[in-house]
């Protein structure tokens, strides 16, 4: 249908595809979703509209959400006396601005790992120049703590100090490129301390979580937030998940969060909920509860961990922390004379696609000092750990075409990288080598994704 009715569109969707066939998905972000979830996406459902609960048990869109709702707390093996769960907001960042506005307040204090150290820009993001960027922090009052400057691992010691003195009203344990499992016990300890909420932003690593691979925060936080899109592998948006009942000196007592949370999801931020989306959700948890998701997962930490170690081993590679627990890891260009902002494009070029990412503890001057790498796409098209040897060597040959072409560049300007690069043929021609090599290798693993095989 497409085809006819806007061929201009259809083209651009069939060069999409033939671009994530061809290519190397390492964006530790992104991941290929089960033709189930793309069906339940691409439902009836997506003709639906509805801004809030009507109430009505026999209104499909209403019984779609309450289903989602189960599964949510299902998969994460929540009882619904203890927890409950807002699956309505249209993404991560939203669904962390809908928890600081219903719990915090407007200019309430609220303190997140740094982004240069690996949080996320809605933990509180400030500028190096102090200008506020973040509606995390342009609304609320923030405050960042790091890791430590010799391991980069949390600075729990330096976390507290900040607590007592900043005394925030919520703390956000989580990360978007921290390679290292959290300590959730400690953040507690922390938040009773001060008497801060704790939030924990499970976002890329909710699929690591649901499984059993990494530490579990519920049994610590108030209030955990989590995308669905990633490490989860279902339809794109967000969960909100919300005690209902907490210890006040040592007194359980019942919270309020549900009523506050859901009167910020709407009318506070959010419009009609998608109820498309909530369908490809509900599809994915159950999806995340099955033992080949259980394997899925296992197969994507093993590769992260194999392919960082590879790097590390074989090609001399500096990793941060020196290795990952997780989906991710980080490698740090700077003592090699190259940036994030430089390798990016030449390796996207070739067809290895990646994020160029702030190194903990590096100078603001440079705000790209490397490269973030995910394997959860990768792992979903059936790559082993074979394949990750291949990868590295992959990587480090578009690292050192990215190197030939810093070392000829007039400085180290973004601009002069370019301008080298476009003169330099030699360095042409081993690209598109390169990339011939990587789209041979890449197109003889599937994109489909079948859940009933």
């Amino acid at each position: 249908m497409l085809h006819s009715t806007d061929p201009e569109m259809f083209d651009l969707c069939q060069r999409e595809c033939e671009r994530q066939r061809n290519c190397i998905e390492l964006v530790a972000s992104e991941n290929i979703f089960s033709e189930s979830v793309i069906e339940a996406v691409s439902s009836s459902y997506y003709n639906r509209y509805s801004e809030d609960h009507v109430g009505l048990s026999s209104n499909s869109s209403e019984i779609l959400e309450n289903i989602c709702q189960r599964r949510a707390l299902e998969a994460f093996q929540l009882s619904p006396e203890d927890w409950g769960v807002d699956v309505r907001p249209y993404g991560g960042s939203v669904a962390n601005f809908e928890v600081y506005t219903s719990l915090v307040g407007y200019g309430g204090k609220i303190l997140g790992l740094a982004f240069v150290d690996g949080g996320h820009t809605t933990h509180g993001h400030v500028s190096h120049t102090g200008e506020k960027i973040s509606a995390s922090s342009i609304y609320f009052d923030s405050l960042a703590y790091f890791t430590h400057h010799r391991n980069h691992t949390i600075d729990y010691e330096e976390l507290e100090k900040k607590a007592v003195s900043f005394h925030p009203k919520l703390i956000i344990a989580g990360a978007s490129a921290h390679p290292r499992k959290l300590d959730y016990g400690q953040f507690r300890k922390i938040a009773t301390k001060v008497g801060a909420i704790l939030m924990a932003d499970m976002a890329h690593i909710s699929g690591l979580i649901a499984t059993g691979m990494h530490p579990s925060p519920f049994e610590y936080a108030d209030v955990v937030t989590t995308t669905t899109h990633k490490t989860l592998r279902s339809g794109r948006g967000a969960l909100i998940f919300y005690r209902k009942r907490r210890l006040v000196d040592g007194v359980e007592v019942a919270t309020d969060y549900e009523k506050k949370i859901r009167k910020a999801v709407y009318p506070a931020v959010q419009g009609g909920a998608q109820y498309c989306n909530i369908a490809g959700i509900a599809v994915g948890l159950r999806e995340c509860t099955t033992p080949a998701f259980k394997k899925y997962i296992q197969q994507v930490v093993s590769n992260a961990k194999h392919l960082a170690k590879c790097l590390k081993d074989e090609y001399a590679y500096t990793i941060i922390t020196g290795g990952t627990d997780t989906h991710l890891f980080l490698i740090d260009l700077r003592m090699l004379g190259l940036d994030g902002e430089r390798v990016y494009p030449l390796l996207v070029d070739v067809g290895i696609n990646l994020d160029a990412w702030t190194m903990p503890g590096q100078s603001y001057k440079n705000l790209a000092g490397g490269i973030r790498i995910g394997t959860p796409a990768v792992t979903t098209r059936g790559f082993g750990l074979k394949e990750m040897d291949q990868i590295a060597a992959f990587l480090h040959a578009g690292l050192t075409l990215a190197l030939e072409v810093a070392q000829s560049a007039a400085s180290v300007s973004m601009k002069d990288f370019e301008i080298a690069l476009s003169k330099n043929q030699s360095v042409q021609t081993k690209i598109a080598h390169l990339r011939a090599q990587v789209a041979a290798f890449a197109s003889s693993f599937p994109i489909s994704l079948r859940m009933d095989n």
